[in-house]
C-alpha cells in the first residue's frame, strides 16, 4: 500500500510538471492583455452568379460563360485584447478590402466580352478568438464593408469589329457606361474564420476565410435584359501583422 501510494503521487508531480511546461511558452509569450497593430496581405476570391445577371437562363443558347477568380491587396488596423491566463482574446478591426471577379462570354458567331468587377470596401470586423496553444489561434467573428466604387466595372469585347456591323451593337464605351449605371456595388456583411500563429516578437501570419451573406451587386431597371439575382463573394486572405503592445500584466 505504501509504495502504491508513492506511485501515485509521482504521478501526480509529473503531470503538474507537464501542464507547467505546457503553459510556460503561454504566459512567457503573452505578457500584454492590449495591444494595437497594423495587418497587410492578399486576398483571393469570386463572386457568384455574374453570368446569371448578364444572360438570364432560357434567354437564348448557344453560348457560354467562363468565371475568373480576383486577386487583391488588403490593410487593417486592429486593437486585440486578451487577458493574460485566458485561452480567449477578442479583436476589433477596421479594414479596406476589395471583392470583385470577372465574367466571360462567348457564342458560336464568335461575339466575346468579357465583364470585370472589382469593388473597394472600408469597413470594421470583430472577432472572439480562441488560443489552443502558445500563439496558434482560431478566430470567429463577423465583417461589414461599405462600398467605395459602386460603379467599378470594366468592358472589353470584339463587338465592333467589321464582322458585327449588321448586328448594329453599341460601342465598347457605350455599353460599359450602361453597365456602370444599372449594376451598382453594395455594402457587404459577411462571416469569417481564420487560422493563425502571433509571435512573442509582435509579428503575426494568418488565412482567413469571409463568405458574405448579403447580395453584393444591385440590377437596376434596364432595356438590357440583365435581371437582378443573389451574388454572394467567398473570398480567402492571407496577412502579416505587427502589434505593438498597448498595456501590461
Amino acid at each position: 500500500m505504501p509504495k502504491r501510494k508513492h506511485m501515485q503521487k509521482n504521478k501526480v508531480r509529473i503531470l503538474i510538471i507537464m501542464l507547467l511546461l505546457i503553459s510556460s511558452p503561454l504566459s512567457a509569450q503573452y505578457k500584454h492583455t492590449a495591444m494595437f497593430g497594423i495587418k497587410a496581405g492578399v486576398s483571393y476570391g469570386i463572386i457568384s452568379e455574374l453570368s446569371t445577371i448578364l444572360v438570364s437562363e432560357g434567354y437564348y443558347s448557344n453560348y457560354k460563360f467562363s468565371n475568373s477568380e480576383k486577386a487583391a491587396p488588403s490593410a487593417s488596423l486592429f486593437f486585440h485584447y486578451r487577458p493574460t491566463k485566458l485561452w480567449l482574446g477578442m479583436e476589433a478591426v477596421v479594414m479596406y478590402y476589395q471583392q470583385g471577379a470577372s465574367t466571360t462570354y462567348t457564342d458560336i458567331n464568335t461575339l466575346g466580352y468579357t465583364v470585370d468587377f472589382r469593388y473597394h470596401y472600408a469597413g470594421f470586423g470583430a472577432y472572439l478568438k480562441l488560443y489552443p496553444y502558445a500563439g496558434l489561434h482560431l478566430d470567429l467573428g463577423v465583417r461589414a464593408g461599405f462600398c467605395l466604387t459602386p460603379e467599378q466595372i470594366t468592358y472589353s469585347s470584339n463587338q465592333e469589329d467589321d464582322i458585327f456591323a449588321r448586328f448594329h451593337y453599341e460601342t465598347v464605351a457605350a455599353t460599359q457606361d450602361a453597365l456602370r449605371d444599372k449594376l451598382k456595388g453594395k455594402t457587404d456583411i459577411g462571416v469569417g474564420g481564420s487560422l493563425g500563429y502571433e509571435f512573442s516578437a509582435g509579428v503575426s501570419v494568418q488565412v482567413t476565410y469571409h463568405y458574405s451573406v448579403l447580395d453584393l451587386i444591385r440590377t437596376e431597371y434596364n432595356l438590357y435584359n440583365w435581371t437582378e439575382t443573389t451574388n454572394h463573394a467567398h473570398q480567402f486572405q492571407f496577412s502579416v501583422g505587427y502589434a505593438f503592445k498597448a498595456s501590461r500584466r
